[in-house]
C-alpha cells in the first residue's frame, strides 16, 4: 500500500510490545475466568450462556482498551519532544495515521480472534459450559466491529485535542451526544412515563394509591377533580438501532437488544466515515498544540458546554416533576464549580473568566429551552393521552429479561 509503511508500525510496536502483549491477552484471560465461575454452579447439568453473558468482559473493555490503544499509538502528538522527533522522520502524516489505524485495527481483530479461540477452547475441555457455534460467530462480528468502531472514534479525538485527557472527553461526545439527544426526543415521544397518561374526572375512577410527590401541576389538577395516571408500567418504543456503546448504556436503565445485524452496518459505515475524517484532521492538525486542550478558547468552551448538555436534562426532568427550588439552588452550582474545575483538569488554569460565565449561563438557557419545547411539542399530542373510558382492554408483553439458560437435567 502506498501509505502504509511496516518499518514506522514495526518500530512503533517494538516500543510498547510488553503493552500490545497484555493488550491482547487481558481479555481472553478474564473472559475465561468470568466463564469458568459462572459454569463452576452447573457441574451436573449444564451452563448455556447466550451472547450477553459472553460478551460482559468485551462490554468492559470496549470502554478501555481502544482508548488506551489509540493513544499508545498516537499519544506521541500530545508531547512536543515527541511530535518534534517524529516530524524530523521522513514519513508524511497520512501515511502516520494511515500505518497506526490499519496496526491497531489488525491488533483488535487478533485480541478478538484470540479470545474466540480462547471461549471454544474452553467449551471442549469443560462440558458443563455449552456454547452454540452461531453464538461464538455473532461474538467476532458483534465486538470486531465494535472495538474497531471506538477505535476509530478515539484516533478522530486524538487528532483534536491536545492531551489524553480531551481526547478521552471528545471520544466520548461522539460516541454518545447524537444519539442521547435522539434517544432523548423519541423517547419523550414515545416514553410511556410522561407521554402516555390515563385521564379520569370522577372519583369512581380515581387510580389506586394514587400520588402528587410534591408536584404543583399534579396536585392543581387534582384539586380540580382530574387525575392523571402515568403509565410507568409499559416499555418505551425500542425501534432504533444505536451503536453498541450507546446500546451498552441504555441497557442499564431499560431492556433492548444488544446485537442488531442493522446496528452492525451503522457501525460499519461510520467506522469507514470516521477513518477518512481523522486522516483528514490528523494532516490538518496544528503540531503545536500540545500539553492543552485546543488551540481556540471558542473550541474549548464548546466542547465543555456540549458535556454539560445530558446533565442539564437530568436536571429539567428531575425539576419539572418535583419543581424543588432548594435541588434547583444545588444544581446550579454543582454545574458552575464543573464548569471550571474542569478547566484545571483539562488546561489546568482558569482562563477568561467572563466568558466562560456566558458560555455558561447560554449553555443552560439554550438546554432548558430545548428541553420546554420538546416536552411541550410531543405531550401536547393528544393522541398520547387516553381516557378511562375509551378503553377496552390493555395488554400486557411478556418480556425477556434472562441473560443465560440453566440446563437442568429433569426427573
Amino acid at each position: 500500500m502506498k501509505y502504509f509503511n511496516k518499518n514506522f508500525l514495526i518500530q512503533n510496536f517494538k516500543k510498547s510490545k510488553s503493552a500490545l502483549l497484555l493488550f491482547i491477552a487481558i481479555i481472553p484471560v478474564l473472559n475465561v475466568v468470568s466463564l469458568l465461575i459462572m459454569g463452576s454452579s452447573y457441574k451436573s447439568s449444564g451452563f448455556v450462556p447466550n451472547l450477553e453473558t459472553i460478551s460482559s468482559v468485551s462490554s468492559f473493555g470496549l470502554f478501555i482498551l481502544p482508548f488506551v490503544l489509540s493513544i499508545s499509538l498516537f499519544g506521541f502528538i500530545f508531547k512536543k519532544k515527541s511530535v518534534d522527533f517524529v516530524n524530523s522522520m521522513p514519513v508524511s502524516r497520512k501515511t502516520i495515521f494511515v500505518t497506526n489505524s490499519i496496526g491497531g485495527i489488525l491488533v483488535l481483530i487478533a485480541m478478538t480472534l484470540i479470545n474466540l479461540i480462547v471461549i471454544f477452547i474452553t467449551n471442549l475441555f469443560f462440558p458443563s459450559i455449552i456454547i452454540n457455534a452461531p453464538i461464538l460467530v455473532d461474538y467476532f462480528i458483534l465486538w470486531t466491529v465494535s472495538y474497531i468502531f471506538v477505535f476509530t472514534i478515539s484516533n478522530i479525538a486524538t487528532a483534536v485535542s491536545g492531551n489524553t485527557i480531551t481526547s478521552i472527553i471528545v471520544s466520548m461526545l461522539i460516541m454518545f451526544f447524537i444519539p442521547f439527544v435522539h434517544n432523548y426526543v423519541t423517547e419523550l415521544a414515545h416514553q410511556n412515563y410522561y407521554g402516555n397518561k390515563l385521564v379520569c374526572s370522577s372519583e369512581q375512577c380515581k387510580p389506586v394509591n394514587y400520588e402528587c410527590y410534591g408536584n404543583e401541576d399534579c396536585i392543581k389538577k387534582q384539586n380540580q377533580g382530574v387525575y392523571e395516571k402515568h403509565l410507568s408500567g409499559t416499555i418505551a418504543d425500542n425501534k432504533y438501532d444505536y451503536t453498541t456503546p450507546y446500546q451498552l448504556i441504555r441497557k442499564i436503565f431499560s431492556v433492548n437488544t444488544l446485537y442488531q445485524p442493522k446496528q452492525i452496518l451503522i457501525m460499519i459505515g461510520l467506522s469507514i466515515i470516521y477513518f477518512f475524517v481523522g486522516m483528514n484532521l490528523f494532516q490538518r492538525r496544528k503540531m503545536e498544540v500540545t500539553e492543552t486542550t485546543f488551540k481556540s478558547f471558542h473550541t474549548h468552551s464548546l466542547v465543555k458546554c456540549l458535556t454539560l448538555v445530558p446533565v442539564i436534562i437530568f436536571i429539567y426532568e428531575i425539576l419539572d416533576y418535583t419543581n424543588s427550588s432548594s435541588f434547583l439552588l444545588f444544581a446550579i452550582t454543582l454545574i458552575t464549580i464543573y464548569f471550571f474545575v474542569y478547566d484545571l483538569i483539562t488546561k489546568k488554569g482558569i482562563t477568561n473568566f467572563l466568558k466562560s460565565i456566558i458560555y455558561l449561563g447560554s449553555s443552560i438557557i439554550i438546554v432548558t429551552a430545548f428541553c420546554f419545547l420538546t416536552k411541550e411539542i410531543m405531550q401536547n399530542k393528544e393522541s398520547n393521552k387516553y381516557k378511562v373510558e375509551d378503553i377496552e382492554a390493555i395488554d400486557i408483553l411478556p418480556v425477556e429479561l434472562d441473560f443465560s439458560y440453566d440446563v437442568r437435567s429433569q426427573y
